[in-house]
Formats: structure tokens, sequence, C-alpha cells
């Protein structure tokens, strides 16, 4: 019982595309070798990222015709949409919770309870050591963009100190790390 990678997908899909394979070994891939289907599968994307897969397990006897691959495709193209927009809506959710947490923390003025609660939604324990970063663009003249500095700091620190949480805002970025 192995599960395909999303590589081994994408073979398959380029195999099928390629020789007009009727979708039974995508099927077979799919659902086990005893299966008596084929698979009518097309790529989720959105925004040129691959999101997911639309399988479709069809009868083997029965031929998939070319108004079935549209409609499915046109479903797919809806769904995929659909799914980046949920994820781009919890990015955001997620930045704002972030934000409205760091912004709670330095003022001071927000029961320790609460914070605490809030830390930990975010994955965070407030009673650990942590240092407060505030990391703002040199003056003058840079090789890289500022904006390709900030979330490479980012992604380094959050690396090395795995429960650190940033807010890039303002040209500037701050964050709390885990020490």
């Amino acid at each position: 019982d192995t599960q395909l990678t999303a590589a081994e997908m994408g073979v398959e899909l380029a195999r099928a595309a390629a020789d007009g394979s009727d979708g039974r070994r995508m099927a077979e891939q799919l659902w086990g070798p005893d299966i008596a289907a084929r698979a009518l599968v097309v790529p989720l994307v959105a925004a040129d990222e691959l999101v997911g897969v639309l399988a479709l397990r069809m009868p083997a006897a029965r031929p998939i015709d070319p108004e079935e691959r549209e409609l499915a495709a046109s479903i797919a193209g809806q769904t995929a949409v659909g799914i980046a927009n949920v994820r781009m809506i919890e990015r955001l959710t997620a930045h704002n919770a972030i934000k409205d947490f760091l912004e709670d923390l330095s003022a001071g003025r927000t029961p320790a309870a609460d914070l605490r609660e809030r830390g930990r939604t975010l994955g965070v324990d407030i009673d650990q050591p942590h240092v407060v970063l505030l990391a703002v663009p040199r003056a003058g003249a840079a090789s890289r963009s500022w904006d390709d500095v900030a979330r490479a700091l980012e992604v380094a620190a959050a690396r090395a100190f795995p429960g650190s949480l940033f807010d890039r805002r303002d040209g500037a970025v701050r964050g709390l790390v885990h020490l």
C-alpha cells in the first residue's frame, strides 16, 4: 500500500497525456492493481501553483468523452481557485493574529493569561526565554532588496529558533525569538 508522491503523480499525468492513455494505469496507481476502472485525473492549478488533483474513478468499460474531460477541468479550475483563496485567508488571519499578539505583548496592557493562551494558539510559550527582535534596513545602497533580506532573516531565524514569531511591516521585521 504505497501512496503516490506529487512527483510520481506528475509523471503519470504526463505519460497519460503523451500516449493518450485511457487512465487504467493511473487508476491502478491510485486505487490498486485489482481495480476494474480507469481514472480521469485533472490537476488543480491556481496562479501557476499545483494545489492538488481531482481524481475521478470511471467504469473500465466506459470511454471518457471530451465533454466529461472539459467538465472535470472546469470543476478542477474552480476548486483550485477556492483552495487558493482559503489558503490566502488562512495566511492573512495567521499574519494578523501574530501582528496583534506582538502589539499587545509590547503594549503590556493585556492580561498575562490572555497572552499565554494566544501565544499557545500561535505555537509560542511566553513563559520560556525569548529575545525581542527588531530589524530595519540599513541606510545606503544594498545588493539585495529589503524584502529579500527580511524574508531570508525570518526563514533562517525560524529554522534556527523553532517557536519564534515574526511580523514584517512598515519597512521592519519584528519578532519574538525563542531561545
